[in-house]
């Protein structure tokens, strides 16, 4: 069930009650616009393996610790929030909390809502404003989120640093 990769995004939203497809759809559309950027399978997507009417043999237990290992280990969260989810706000709460420094840089956190949603205060509240984006359309979510992982991949100027040091010895 849990592959021994790493992932470099980990994308975040409501599965539980969803009417349809439609949402789990976005969240893969959401995976392409990253993967385009940060290479092939650079998302992971918890419906592709832990989710409750494609994969109900995997326990509450499992399904735990699979999404909360595939949190520690990802550089990024992209959360679509429109739709309350307790398990969303529990893998926002857990990068949050539990992010790390690499390369002079914390774990980044991303939110998307559909534009006139309600939205709670309190996921909003953990991120910078630039980190945030309501959106119209779909395809307008899916540039803000490309544009964002062009900005990630840019190199910090502390990467900069050690790789002139690593390559000019």
């Amino acid at each position: 069930m849990v592959k021994g990769r790493q992932y470099v995004v980990y994308i975040s939203g409501a599965l539980t009650g969803l009417p349809g497809e439609q949402k789990k759809l976005f969240y893969e559309d959401i995976a392409k616009s990253v993967d385009s950027i940060l290479g092939s399978d650079a998302a992971y997507l918890p419906h592709q393996h832990t989710d409750p009417v494609k994969n109900p043999c995997v326990s509450p237990e499992e399904v735990y610790w699979i999404d909360m290992l595939r949190v520690d280990q990802a550089k990024i969260i992209i959360a679509e929030i429109s739709d309350a989810s307790t398990g969303t706000g529990i893998e926002l709460g857990a990068a949050k909390f539990r992010r790390r420094m690499m390369f002079g840089r914390k774990k980044r956190i991303f939110l998307l809502m559909r534009k006139g949603e309600k939205v709670s205060r309190l996921p909003r509240g953990m991120v910078p404003k630039e980190d945030q984006f309501e959106y119209a359309t779909h395809e307008e979510a899916l540039k803000w989120v490309t544009r964002k992982m062009i900005e990630y991949k840019k190199p910090s100027g502390v990467k900069k640093i050690l790789f002139k040091l690593l390559h000019c010895a």
